[in-house]
This record gives C-alpha cells, sequence and structure tokens, in this order.
C-alpha cells in the first residue's frame, strides 16, 4: 500500500539536501558522482557543462565541455545521487536548474560516453521526468514520471530503451498492486552489486515501503513496512545489503530508531 507522504517532512529534509534546487517532483542535481576508482565533476561552464573525471589521487583523468546546463541526478531527498552505468560506461545527467514547478511540459536528459565523455544520446520527452536507474548494460534507462499536477507525490516508473531511442509503452509497476497508484518521497537507496536490483525506501504517512526494481527484468515490487515504523527514523534511514545481497536492512538515520530486515528472496520483512 502507498499513500500520501509526510509532504511537510520532506520538504524541509528536501530543502537541505546538498546540491538539491527543486521542492517539487524534481529533486535537482548535484556536482560530483563517487565511483570505486574515479569522480565525476560536473559544472556549469558559460552556456555549457564542465564534465571532468578525476582519478584516486584527484588527477584529472579526462575532462570536456557539453552543450547545455546539466548535473548529476539527485535520486533521494537526502542528497543520494545516481546516473553511472554498472558497467562504467554510461554517464547519464540531467537538467540543470530545472524548478519543475509543478510539472514541466518537456524534459530532457543528457547521456554520456565516459571512455570519450562524448554524448552517445540526447533524451527529449514530452511530460515530466526525471532519472531512476539504468540496466547493468546500459541498454535501458529508468525514469520516474511524475503526471498529476495536483499532487506532485505521485508517480510512476518508466522504460527508455537506450539503442532505440524511445520510451517503451506501459508502466513498470507492482503486478500484485498494479491498479494502485505510486505516491511517496524517496528517502535513501542501495543497489544490488551487480547493478540489476535497485531499492529506494520511501516515506509515506501510513507506513514506509521499499520500491524493488529489477532493471534487467523490468519488473517492481513493493515492499510495505509496518505502520508503527518511526516516520521520522524513516526520513533519514540507512540501508544496507547484506549475505550476499540475500538481506536488506533498514536502520534509522544515525543509527537509532526501529531496524528491519528484508529477505530479498521471499520480499519478507522481519
Amino acid at each position: 500500500m502507498r499513500h500520501r507522504p509526510l509532504l511537510a517532512a520532506a520538504a524541509l529534509v528536501l530543502a537541505a539536501a546538498p546540491g538539491a534546487v527543486a521542492a517539487g517532483p524534481d529533486l535537482g542535481t548535484a556536482t560530483q558522482l563517487n565511483a570505486a576508482h574515479v569522480s565525476y565533476v560536473v559544472q556549469p561552464a558559460g552556456a555549457g557543462t564542465s564534465v571532468v573525471v578525476r582519478g584516486e589521487n584527484g588527477a584529472i583523468l579526462r575532462r570536456a565541455t557539453v552543450p547545455g546546463r546539466w548535473g548529476i541526478p539527485l535520486v533521494t531527498i537526502n542528497g543520494d545521487v545516481a546516473g553511472l552505468g554498472r558497467n562504467g560506461r554510461l554517464l547519464v545527467l540531467a537538467e540543470y536548474g530545472n524548478s519543475g514547478n509543478p510539472l514541466r511540459a518537456r524534459s530532457q536528459l543528457l547521456v554520456l560516453e565516459t571512455r570519450r565523455l562524448a554524448v552517445e544520446r540526447k533524451v527529449s520527452l514530452r511530460g515530466d521526468f526525471g532519472f531512476d536507474a539504468l540496466s547493468p548494460d546500459g541498454g535501458l534507462l529508468y525514469l520516474i514520471e511524475h503526471h498529476v499536477a495536483s499532487d506532485l507525490s505521485r508517480y510512476r516508473v518508466r522504460a527508455f530503451d537506450l539503442a532505440d531511442g524511445r520510451l517503451l509503452p506501459g508502466v513498470i509497476v507492482d503486478k500484485r498492486e498494479a491498479d494502485e497508484p505510486m505516491t511517496g518521497f524517496p528517502t535513501a537507496r542501495v543497489s544490488s552489486g551487480d547493478g540489476r536490483r535497485v531499492y529506494t525506501l520511501y516515506t509515506s504517512q501510513e507506513h514506509p515501503f521499499v520500491h524493488l526494481l529489477d532493471t534487467v527484468a523490468r519488473a517492481a515490487f513493493c515492499i510495505d513496512l509496518p505502520s508503527s515504523t518511526s516516520a521520522t527514523a524513516i526520513e533519514r534511514a540507512i540501508m544496507r545489503l547484506g549475505n550476499g545481497g540475500r538481506s536488506l536492512t533498514i536502520v534509522g538515520g544515525a543509527g537509532a530508531g526501529p531496524r528491519h530486515v528484508v529477505d530479498t528472496s521471499t520480499l519478507r520483512v522481519s
């Protein structure tokens, strides 16, 4: 079950998130993404955007300037960033400084090939879309679509075929609850080691939930947490995978609050 989120609390958290520029459906952008051995720094440069790749010692490995104003996509209200494919070949950038107030008529994302920092594809879609995830092979781009102007927390998940350059038909939903609208604000995220499964924690008025996106199978599952779970703890919660990805542990912010463990095979919560 997904219900109307704690709008006031979520807005306060978002306002404090580093790099965040919006409080509606658009979570905004950040300037840096840290990967295993490199970091990507993205900043405005005149009418364009400077993209710099730095090594572990801070040395510049590659740099380029691309047309337009872009940033690293924020994927939670607490400042978590994403956009780099599991194989490191693609980096997706989101529009910089677009408040999405309340909904954008058109949305754009830029896909870069990281070795040359060359533009692989510019994605332009009618409607309000934001980055969600990439499949491990970089073939599918997952998007969050906001489509209800009267409720900025309502969303749906869509898939975009990067090879064909088209938005795939249909919405990716939990087939067990296919008719129930998706509503919430994301507060934490973690992905499996192979990049296939993306777990996102959402805050909600009745109870929080974890949205599981299988980026290979184009499938989604919603894992409800107990209604007794503290909303305050979830707003700053930490998630981590253990036991080779077989368990997902959720702990309230700063180690406080309730602790839940999800069996990632059965999706049962303890």
